[in-house]
């Protein structure tokens, strides 16, 4: 049985930061999925997901992590 510090409930772009964060900070930590695939609805291979040809107009400073 495994002891974890942080149980975080999806994988979507929230879970993956959050997980990088917990990471950073030596927390044991694990996400939790339903799907078989990462990426919540950003993942066009989950359902419900955003559409195979949506097109978002952002700033990269505001939806990047600087270091990846």
């Amino acid at each position: 049985m495994n002891n974890y510090d942080v149980v975080i409930i999806g994988s979507g772009w929230s879970g993956i930061c959050s997980l990088k964060h917990c990471l950073e900070e030596k927390l044991n930590a694990i996400i939790l999925e339903k799907s078989q695939y990462f990426g919540g609805v950003w993942n066009i291979q989950n359902k419900p997901s955003v559409y195979a040809n949506t097109y978002s107009v952002t700033s990269k400073y505001y939806l990047s992590m600087s270091d990846f």
